[in-house]
């Protein structure tokens, strides 16, 4: 009788000891799905963002061969000719990320019609540097990622500079560096 109570606590506890694995087994099990469907929902996100630059890439070089794009008058978008480049310098300039101390390193350069207009924005020059530091300053991290990002830098920076000009255009800005920390 006691040899059956014996081999009943033997089952008793290798039946436990099962469970206990089973229970691991699951667990793990788990674990292992969580990690698969994380790193699905990255891949998915970053092919997404990907796809959205590529598009941003294909408009533009859309736009540019429908002739749609603003150039200066007698430039084509080709690059055969190109207006008269201004550098505005480099600037290094904390962004507005609350708990991050995220900054960053950028060069400027405007395209112009004709020298005259390189005379009035040197003589506006201190405007010119605070606009872009006064709009850089006032960016998260976030809002100078990827292709979109910088475009609108590009945009609004733009349309900053034009305002100060009592007479002529910039054509387009260029960010010839860009560093973000």
């Amino acid at each position: 009788m006691t040899e059956d109570l014996m081999q009943e606590d033997d089952v008793g506890s290798q039946i436990s000891s099962l469970q206990g694995r089973i229970k691991l087994l699951m667990l793990l099990l788990l674990l292992a799905l969580g990690a698969a469907a994380g790193a699905g929902g990255y891949a998915f996100t970053s092919v997404q963002a990907l796809t959205s630059e590529v598009g941003e890439v294909k408009e533009v070089v859309a736009k540019r061969s429908a002739g749609t794009e603003k150039v200066l008058p007698g430039v084509s978008g080709h690059g055969h000719s190109v207006g008269t480049i201004h550098p505005l310098g480099n600037f290094v300039v904390n962004l507005l990320d609350p708990g991050n101390v995220r900054y960053v390193n950028c060069r400027i350069e405007v395209e112009v019609e004709d020298a005259d207009i390189v005379q009035e924005i040197t003589s506006r020059d201190a405007l010119f540097k605070d606009a872009i530091i006064s709009l850089l300053g006032n960016q998260t991290y976030e809002d100078l990622l990827g292709v979109e990002g910088k475009s609108r830098l590009r945009e609004e920076l733009l349309v900053r500079f034009n305002r100060m000009l009592p007479q002529g255009q910039i054509a387009r800005v260029y960010i010839t560096e860009f560093v973000v920390q």
